[in-house]
């Protein structure tokens, strides 16, 4: 017996000896979907040790917790074919080494679902947090959670973030409605900041092209497939998706952070580090403006590809590229761009009876000026060309003297029933297209009855349209309102 398990265990080296751990084991491993149920722990990384282990593989450092190292996975090329583009799972690109067993968890924080991956305790704890129905990206909203008191302001990847005065918790707000967090013990205080970096959450990537963040595409040119995505970091908070093949070359960049601050940001960046030259100024792409056309440095693209340049909102600009040859399908990939949806609202949600809502349903607003007094609600809008077609809710505030007597008057309000941007141009006659606001494309007109003031409304999303108004002398406090204003989600 003891001869025959010998050469079993000859034959069995003699068949595995040119395997070898795929190079991206240890990510695949530490890539965990937030479906999995409460309390539960990660045996795989076990299973999968003694599976290797017994085929005679060779074990990567930070699955078995040898001393070696760290790597993190965003340093190796991304090639053709990796598994690392799971919709929504979180990677974790770099973790310390040594960090032991995982634990994952699940539950809720107040209104936010939230799922929890930790490794170790005390000093030498690494613990991954995502959060859920936390709302769209914002200034304040970081602060309004109350997950990090006391943070100050910082960023990850040029988005918005919290760290804590201790310097052990750094929280960011990743993509409209998802917050991620990493808080760590002492042991790893100093690479907090490299630990959130690698805290990758995937845009899902599909046959027709897939998204990245938020801006979808509707197709590709035939032959052209991903073949690589590079994430963004700190000290270039770009990243970028590019799909190539026989069909050609495609490439599309997204820029947040001070690069894209506002469109004169976003084009100097664009000319600085990409070597943009814009030929001309084109219609708005998505619904935003400004835009411009024009090519970008050669860089291997056999010729200067044509380039479309355009800023979405404050903090948030996209590149896209063809290569040389393509302009036809450049103009049909931009014409079939499209939105992710947006998290459930509650614009023109009916209130449950018997229940109480905000001033005005759905949205959230910024301070009100202490000298006006709130008023009564309002179902309908003089100024609409087509009132029936539509159906309103508003609510007013007034210094509680008439306008005629010089009074100050404000108004806010949402109008439902709009789907489209041109059926928003034609709500009102004699309103002109004016800059988007909040990134969405917007009309104003003046309204006699408001003493001749400003009205400004805006396309908040098809089928919601929201307005604010005042008298002459709100009209900067009304652009603040405007610019200030959340919509409450579900």
């Amino acid at each position: 017996m003891p001869r025959l398990e010998d050469e079993l265990r000859a034959a069995m080296a003699a068949e595995t000896a040119d395997l070898g751990a795929a190079p991206d084991l240890a990510d695949r491993v530490v890539r965990l979907s937030h479906r999995r149920r409460r309390g539960r722990r990660l045996a795989a990384g076990t299973a999968l040790v003694a599976a290797v282990l017994a085929a005679g593989t060779v074990i990567p450092g930070q699955l078995t917790g040898a001393q070696r190292d760290p790597v993190a996975a965003a340093d190796r090329p991304t090639r053709a074919g990796m598994d690392v583009n799971v919709a929504e799972d979180v990677e974790a690109r770099y973790l310390p080494a040594g960090l032991g067993t995982l634990l994952i968890d699940s539950g809720s924080v107040g209104k936010l679902d939230v799922v929890t991956l930790s490794w170790g305790s005390g000093d030498g704890l690494v613990r991954l947090r995502k959060y859920e129905k936390a709302g769209p990206a914002g200034p304040g909203r970081l602060t309004s959670l109350g997950l990090v008191p006391g943070g100050k302001a910082t960023s990850v990847r040029g988005r918005p973030g919290l760290v804590s005065p201790d310097g052990l918790d750094l929280l960011w707000h990743e993509r409209d409605d998802v917050v991620l967090r990493v808080t760590v013990g002492a042991d790893h205080r100093d690479e907090l900041t490299r630990i959130a970096e690698g805290v990758w959450l995937p845009d899902p990537t599909g046959s027709g092209g897939g998204t990245l963040e938020g801006v979808r595409f509707a197709g590709l040119p035939d032959g052209v497939y991903l073949d690589r995505e590079v994430p963004a970091s700190s000290a270039e908070p770009v990243t970028r998706k590019e799909w190539s093949g026989q069909g050609g070359r495609v490439r599309l960049s997204a820029v947040r952070g001070r690069n894209a601050a506002d469109p004169d940001a976003l084009r100097a960046w664009a000319e600085r580090s990409e070597g943009f030259e814009a030929v001309r100024s084109r219609e708005a792409v998505l619904r935003t403006a400004p835009a411009w056309e024009g090519t970008t440095g050669e860089r291997g693209w056999g010729g200067r590809p044509r380039a479309v340049l355009w800023h979405d909102r404050t903090g948030l600009g996209f590149l896209l590229e063809a290569a040389p040859g393509m302009e036809t399908a450049l103009d049909e990939i931009i014409a079939g761009l499209g939105r992710d949806p947006e998290p459930g609202d509650r614009l023109c949600e009916p209130p449950a009876a018997g229940k109480v809502t905000g001033l005005v349903p759905g949205v959230v607003l910024p301070r009100i000026p202490e000298r006006l007094t709130v008023g009564g609600g309002f179902t309908d809008l003089e100024s609409l060309s087509e009132p029936e077609k539509v159906t309103v809710r508003g609510h007013g505030w007034s210094d509680e003297r008439s306008v005629e007597e010089g009074g100050s008057a404000l108004s806010v309000g949402v109008v439902c029933g709009v789907a489209s941007e041109r059926e928003l141009r034609a709500l009102v006659g004699h309103a002109r297209s004016t800059a988007p606001v909040r990134g969405r494309p917007a009309v104003e007109w003046v309204n006699e009855l408001y003493g001749g003031g400003r009205f400004v409304m805006w396309l908040e999303r098809p089928g919601a349209a929201i307005f604010v108004g005042a008298t002459p002398d709100l009209e900067t406090e009304a652009g603040r309102i405007a610019e200030g204003i959340r919509v409450q989600r579900r």
